[in-house]
């Protein structure tokens, strides 16, 4: 059975890949932090760094999910999953991103921490 936070992680996705800012900031929680650059969490509009984000990284990009790990506790979700940014049929890596979720209280999980640089990270400390 598939974890309600992989399932809005899918619903993020997708959002991201139709450009549909409606649907992608409700997948974020009101406090949610993007990692728009190794080390850096962005602190300015989350709409305004995920459109940054977006230019930035992926103008002309599909983002494709692959093997997806979940750790829960409570009322927090850690999510590792690869991710591949697709152009057209042009074959890409696998960034292995990693997302922390947090089921608010309506009980819906919504992203708190979108970290698409994943253990990478490690790399630039």
């Amino acid at each position: 059975m598939q974890h309600p936070a992989s399932r809005q992680l899918a619903q993020l996705h997708h959002a991201v890949n139709t450009r549909d800012m409606a649907a992608l900031m409700q997948c974020y929680c009101q406090d949610a932090r993007l990692i728009d650059k190794p080390v850096l969490s962005v602190t300015a509009q989350l709409d305004e760094a995920l459109t940054a984000f977006r230019h930035r990284y992926m103008p002309e990009h599909q983002v494709v999910a692959g093997d997806e790990v979940v750790v829960e506790q409570g009322d927090i979700a850690l999510v590792m999953c690869k991710l591949y940014l697709q152009q057209g049929a042009a074959s890409c890596d696998a960034e292995k991103a990693v997302y922390v979720f947090r089921r608010e209280a309506d009980g819906q999980w919504r992203c708190a921490i979108d970290n698409f640089f994943g253990v990478k990270l490690l790399d630039y400390v």
